[in-house]
């Protein structure tokens, strides 16, 4: 049997020996959909990073220099009048604000200090109005804090943690998608590499027997049909070969791709001699499936994303207020020195008020459409994860199939070959007749490329099971990748 005595194929300048494992593997780090994956993966931790930064202190500088005032303006004169005047001046201002979310309540602190400059200008200004004042404001401490409001912050961070959580299952399933693609590629590569071995010893069995047909022609042993027969296979023999050729090359281009090898890289695929022969229980796939999946926290977070829609449309059914509050120094001079003495207190306290009294039914139909589609949701979610139940279920027969046809492949193969081996040794001796050889010699062929093709399929189907679960099955534990550093 062919398939079963090479323990590799090669083309004879190869420089690699590359075994289906390696293949995955070299795959899973450095083929382009690996690649792909990997910054994604990386763009969503450094989004996660930023969203997390939001919660600590930030520290910011804030105003503008210089700016320009030309305008006509309303000024009150020293005897209570009032009357217009064009005024000009040049004004700058700048604060420095510490700020620390409360993601608790949903408010926030801050620290600050600032300070401004304005240079007025102008003949019909007073004397006292002419000229630099600066103002300052040493140190002010405040507060804002929404009352009876849905916490966004909270949200916002519950949220953002699922979302992280399930771009880091997506990068794992996408390395599970790349073993799939490598698997496959390999396979192709694999059996159009016998497919020419094969079409190439065809053609030179089918060269061996056109000569002995020739022989046994020329002493009138055979009829000419049998002889023009043979010679037919032959031509169809070498035809064979340069399409097998050609294919393989195809193939082999395909496989260089995928794993980012230099072109013209020769490669020696190694057969695989073995292959897993486990049993996996239904049930427990789908276990595993649920636990592991992306589909699980992508549930969550439609869940939760539900969730916060109705709780919005609640709150905006009802009372909202807010709580602003800023306690502080400043003062003010014409010298810059000055505006740093005789500091007087400066407070601001406000509460501002949201209620709704009548809006025709706005707010009850927000609500209730807040609630059919968290509803729908649910419903979509039910039916998402029966689906999923029904596909691995399905993948898990599959693979039970499979096996049972690779068993089955197995055995037909090496029967087809000792058959033919057989037919060969009858035809030279002239016992049986040229037909019931090529008939042999097709049955063969069909029986090594059917157990090539139920060998791919049975490493895919596993390969996919792998990647729908998450799972393991012949370790016995999850499968869990962490982000590999550029």
């Amino acid at each position: 049997m062919l398939l079963l005595l090479c323990g590799s194929l090669h083309t004879g300048r190869a420089q690699m020996r590359l075994s289906l494992e390696e293949a995955v593997r070299m795959g899973q780090q450095q083929s382009p959909s690996a690649r792909i994956a990997g910054l994604q993966l990386h763009a969503a931790r450094m989004d996660y990073i930023a969203f997390r930064a939001r919660f600590k202190p930030q520290l910011s500088l804030n105003g503008g220099l210089p700016g320009l005032d030309r305008s006509i303006t309303n000024y009150q004169l020293s005897d209570g009048s009032y009357t217009f005047i064009t005024q000009r001046g040049f004004y700058s201002e700048l604060e420095l604000q510490l700020r620390q979310q409360i993601p608790l309540t949903g408010g926030f602190v801050f620290f600050s200090t600032g300070l401004a400059n304005r240079i007025n200008l102008g003949d019909n200004l007073p004397p006292s109005a002419r000229g630099s004042f600066w103002s300052s404001t040493p140190l002010s401490i405040g507060f804002f804090q929404p009352l009876f409001q849905l916490n966004n912050l909270r949200w916002d961070r519950t949220e953002e943690a699922v979302r992280y959580e399930v771009s880091q299952i997506a990068y794992t399933e996408e390395m599970e998608n790349v073993a799939v693609e490598i698997t496959q590629t390999y396979f192709s590569a694999l059996s159009a590499y016998l497919n020419m071995k094969q079409a190439e010893f065809n053609v030179a069995t089918n060269d061996t027997i056109y000569e002995i047909s020739q022989g046994r022609f020329s002493v009138g042993k055979i009829a000419e049909n049998e002889l023009l027969q043979s010679e037919l296979n032959l031509m169809n023999a070498r035809a064979s070969y340069e399409s097998a050729e050609l294919a393989y090359q195809r193939a082999l281009a395909n496989l260089r791709t995928q794993l980012r090898l230099p072109e013209g890289t020769q490669i020696e695929l190694v057969t695989p001699d073995t292959y897993p022969q486990f049993d996996v229980d239904a049930e427990f796939a789908v276990e595993q499936a649920m636990q592991y999946s992306r589909m699980k926290h992508e549930n969550q977070l439609n869940r939760l994303q539900a969730e916060r829609s109705v709780a919005q449309a609640r709150r905006n059914n009802g009372f909202n207020a807010n709580i602003s509050a800023r306690f502080g120094l400043n003062s003010t001079g014409k010298a810059f020195s000055e505006s740093y003495s005789n500091l007087t207190d400066r407070e601001f306290f406000t509460i501002s008020l949201d209620m709704p009294i009548f809006q025709w039914g706005r707010g009850k139909a927000q609500l209730n459409a807040a609630l059919a589609r968290q509803k729908s949701n649910e419903e979509r979610i039910e039916m998402v994860e029966r689906n999923f139940r029904d596909d691995i279920i399905y993948q898990v027969g599959q693979v039970k199939q499979l096996r049972r046809r690779l068993d089955i492949a197995t055995r037909s193969d090496f029967v087809a070959q000792k058959r033919y081996e057989i037919s060969k040794n009858r035809y030279l001796v002239g016992k049986i007749s040229i037909q019931d050889l090529f008939i042999a010699q097709s049955d063969k062929d069909a029986a090594q490329q059917a157990y090539v093709n139920t060998l791919s399929q049975y490493w895919v189907a596993m390969a996919q099971l792998k990647r729908m679960t998450l799972f393991d099955f012949e370790t016995m534990k999850p499968i869990l990748r962490e982000e590999v550093e550029e």
